[in-house]
């Protein structure tokens, strides 16, 4: 089985992946190869459990130095914080020279060209973001099964090329939420049989006693409330500064958005109780000091970081809206491990509800207990036999992955 990943870095998509390669090396008899279509710090991971082959190669130095001018000097001329971000963080966001571009083709070619020859039963992509490579491994004619796992929703799944026959060459299709199955089974016309459930699974990693680190926080002696994930517009770092600066919180809570991105800018200017620190390769000690995650994604399909708080018993505020969060914290008939506010995206909501939910212990202890049931079903060890079932049933025409 051939295991595919838009990208290796620290993001939701990537660690999942990740985490299923190393349930799958225990669990299964499979032969295994992993595809990047970009690097990134989670690459010696994946290699240390299988051979792990890079589709687009990384840039040579002297491309780099190019890259870095370039990006220095237009990042310089723009007014646009977003585009000066990308440009200034290594200039992927550069077009490539008429050069680099026939070597990063020829790249991917030899790439694509050997995973061919080494013809899986199965590949696996792990985002719906992975179908430009996708259609180099599995050429018209191709017998290989696919199965698909969409972590996306409508803003990212509009703007990919290649969704429709993505979707459409798939033999089975797992939704990392009920809102990205709701949004595949109606937006998109993918039929209900070829749709199955692939949620979030939490490694026992994340359920594992971690020293708390309240000194990320600005000080003082209130409720510490935090924020993990990419800085943007997505994910909501605006809402954020405004939640935090709204009424309702209580006297002193202090704020922390642990992330990179080209809202950081923003969060870094916002002073007061609000604190940034950069990307943090293991954030369970952010975890563990927080009273309270707040998530004000405005398009989020199912946020990892959610029952990795529940994990240590810290509950979740968030906008329903945004998508599988509420799924986790406000389910129906089940206890809540928040708050979720109920439609929109009003900043002053969130921090009103968020705000009530810490100045009540009684009810926060209790929205923390179910936070840390609900974590509890999300254990690899529960998820990952679904899923692992899901791909034995691909397979099941006596294929060997």
């Amino acid at each position: 089985m051939l295991l595919v990943s838009h990208a290796a870095d620290r993001t939701g998509a990537p660690r999942s992946l990740l985490e299923l390669l190393g349930f799958f090396r225990a669990r299964a008899a499979w032969d295994l190869r992993v595809l990047l279509m970009e690097g990134g710090p989670l690459a010696p991971a994946f290699a240390a459990l299988a051979p792990t082959d890079l589709l687009h190669a990384p840039r040579t130095a002297a491309g780099r130095a190019v890259s870095a001018a370039r990006s220095a000097a237009r990042a310089a001329g723009t007014g646009h914080p977003r585009r000066a971000w990308r440009l200034a963080t290594g200039g992927l966001r550069v077009p490539f020279s008429a050069a680099e571009e026939a070597a990063r083709d020829a790249h991917a070619d030899a790439a694509a060209a050997r995973v061919r020859a080494w013809a899986p039963d199965l590949v696996y992509a792990n985002t719906a973001a992975t179908w430009p490579a996708v259609r180099r491994l599995l050429p018209p004619g191709s017998r290989a099964r696919l199965l698909v796992h969409v972590r996306e929703l409508a803003s990212t799944l509009d703007r990919l090329g290649g969704v429709a026959p993505l979707l459409g060459r798939a033999d089975r299709v797992l939704c990392v939420s009920p809102p990205v199955r709701a949004l595949l089974a109606g937006s998109w016309g993918v039929p209900e049989a070829k749709l199955g459930a692939g949620p979030v699974a939490l490694h026992d990693d994340a359920f594992a006693p971690a020293e708390p680190d309240p000194g990320a926080w600005p000080a003082g002696a209130g409720p510490r409330v935090l924020a993990l994930g990419s800085a943007t517009g997505r994910k909501g770092a605006d809402l954020f500064v405004a939640a935090a600066s709204a009424p309702g919180w209580p006297a002193g809570t202090r704020f922390l958005w642990a992330g990179d991105g080209p809202g950081a800018a923003v969060l870094r200017r916002a002073g007061g109780p609000v604190r940034w620190e950069p990307t943090r390769a293991d954030p369970r000690p952010l975890l563990a000091a927080a009273d309270l995650l707040l998530l004000c994604s405005r398009d989020d399909p199912s946020p990892r970081v959610v029952p990795e708080a529940g994990a240590r018993g810290v509950p979740s505020a968030c906008f329903a809206a945004s998508g599988g969060a509420a799924c986790f914290v406000a389910p129906p008939d089940a206890p809540a491990a928040g708050v979720a506010v109920p439609a929109g995206f009003d900043p002053a909501a969130l921090a009103a509800a968020a705000g009530g939910l810490l100045a009540d212990p009684a009810a926060l202890a209790a929205a923390g207990r179910a936070a840390r049931a609900r974590a509890g079903a999300a254990r690899l060890g529960i998820v990952g036999p679904r899923i692992v079932h899901e791909v034995e049933a691909l397979l099941a025409d006596g294929g060997a992955a």
